[in-house]
């Protein structure tokens, strides 16, 4: 009895579970449309104050108010709502497909939408100091008021939205193994067989971060490349074998898909499947942290600076 529920919670964790409002759909609303509606506000909103279509002032403000208002309180809400849950309750509650979906695709905006901050940053600075190549009626400081701001104040927040949606996943103990093993599910689900490569190396790569976090060692680079070619050469029955053995280690308890490993790629007993981490892996994650963040520091200080013009 006690076997058949713990079965049913590990069904309800890692199950397929559908949604009207998928993952996809709800970070592309909150990452993508609504700040794309944001700017065009601003950008809108600019263009009147300097004095064109001012008679429709009265009609665009509000809308104007509210979504300024509302879109920096989604996101923020939506960036901490995984920090309000154990990882296996999240995954429950969401289901492993989504939250893999989601994650990668939060990755992806952000790192575009980091792009665009930085750029618009750096046009926000040299914009005053650099001829216009086209001719404009409007200053440089008036384009800049215009249209450049408006592109940096909701970049900003949205990527600290999405950072804090990243970052309040992977700040919890086991998120990284449960996701590991939730690409691991998803791997042998996979028809494709590309994509079955894809989840099965991505599982790897968080149950790496997961044992340097946990144990400072990691498993050492040369028997992941080993890995991912040995994989690449397969048939597909030997594909589903492996896959399905890392399951089953991954079933059993934290520290068995090491040995699974060990086994797969017949390590001998002279060397070590895993390696302390190194200098450049700790390096790694501030490195990482810092490059996201620079950008944000300087368009909240260029943001400060301007407005107090």
């Amino acid at each position: 009895m006690i076997n058949d529920s713990a079965n049913s919670s590990e069904r309800r964790t890692f199950g397929i579970k559908t949604s009207f409002l998928s993952a996809r759909k709800v970070s592309t609303v909150l990452f993508i449309l609504l700040p794309s509606i944001a700017i065009s506000l601003l950008i809108y909103e600019g263009y009147m104050k300097s004095g064109e279509l001012s008679s429709l002032r009265a009609v665009t403000d509000p809308i104007r108010l509210y979504a300024l208002r509302m879109l920096p309180i989604a996101l923020f809400i939506y960036g901490l709502y995984p920090a309000a849950f154990s990882s296996k309750k999240y995954f429950e509650k969401s289901g492993f497909q989504n939250i893999i979906i989601e994650f990668q695709y939060v990755k992806k905006i952000l790192y575009v939408e980091v792009t665009i901050l930085s750029v618009s940053a750096l046009i926000s600075i040299i914009i005053l100091y650099i001829p216009l190549p086209f001719p404009s009626p409007y200053t440089p400081l008036e384009l800049n008021n215009i249209i450049v701001l408006p592109i940096m104040f909701v970049m900003l927040f949205s990527s600290v939205g999405g950072m804090l949606r990243i970052n309040s996943q992977i700040a919890k103990k086991e998120f990284r193994w449960l996701f590991a093993k939730a690409c691991f599910r998803m791997s042998s689900e996979n028809a494709d067989d590309l994509e079955k490569i894809h989840y099965m190396m991505f599982g790897l790569s968080s149950y790496n971060k997961y044992l340097r976090r946990h144990l400072k060692y990691q498993i050492q680079e040369k028997y992941i490349l080993m890995i991912y070619s040995n994989f690449m050469r397969m048939n597909v029955g030997e594909k589903n074998e492996i896959i399905n053995s890392l399951m089953k280690a991954f079933e059993d308890n934290k520290s068995a898909p090491v040995g699974c490993l060990s086994n797969i790629l017949k390590v001998p007993l002279t060397e070590e499947l895993l390696s302390r981490e190194s200098l450049v892996d700790k390096l790694k994650g501030p490195s990482a942290a810092l490059v996201a963040g620079i950008p944000i520091i300087v368009s909240i200080i260029e943001l400060v600076i301007r407005s107090g013009k």
